[in-house]
């Protein structure tokens, strides 16, 4: 299905030509409601799934400097003479 077809000048249709787009148009938003109803039922039953895990850390965070921590050390350094 393509996303944006070339429509033809409508002025240049005849009634039957029209009749025949407006059916294929219709078709092609019953088939993206119907999409778009699966693609909602998919996203509520992802959202009743249990959030993340509680992980422990583990215990290399400790060992990480804080970017304050950074910054003051800087601030240490530049002041020293």
């Amino acid at each position: 299905m393509p996303i944006r077809p070339e429509l033809p000048n409508l002025e240049d249709l005849s009634a039957a030509e029209l009749r025949s787009l407006v059916v294929s148009l219709l078709g092609t938003v019953a088939q993206l409601e119907a999409k778009v109803a699966a693609l909602t039922e998919e996203i509520a039953r992802l959202k009743r799934l249990k959030g993340r895990p509680n992980l422990k850390p583990s215990g290399m965070e400790k060992g990480t400097d804080t970017w304050s921590n950074r910054s003051d050390a800087i601030r240490e350094l530049s002041h020293v003479e």
